[in-house]
């Protein structure tokens, strides 16, 4: 994997948090996205911040994802596991 391209452990837990805001903004506006799109875009800067990442980052590493497909898949796997684990736990 290039130094240039979000580790695999990096990538599944911002994917785990950028689905965890998809999904909030998805019941806060009713699935009407257009509505909530400037805090969506200032909640994503916020997440990519948090990881000191810019958006080229992720869009790059999301590429180069993109050419792994079996890769990328195991990840959103365990994202979805991971998403799945925090709606059964109490």
């Amino acid at each position: 994997m290039p130094s240039d391209v979000m580790d695999r452990e990096t990538m599944t837990s911002f994917l785990k948090e950028a689905y965890t805001l998809e999904g909030f903004y998805a019941i806060e506006s009713a699935f009407h996205y257009d509505t909530l799109q400037p805090q969506m875009l200032d909640s994503y800067d916020s997440l990519l911040a948090a990881y000191n990442i810019t958006r080229q980052d992720f869009e790059h590493s999301v590429e180069w994802y993109a050419h792994h497909p079996e890769l990328y898949g195991q990840m959103h796997q365990e994202v979805i596991n991971q998403l799945d684990s925090m709606m059964t736990t109490p």
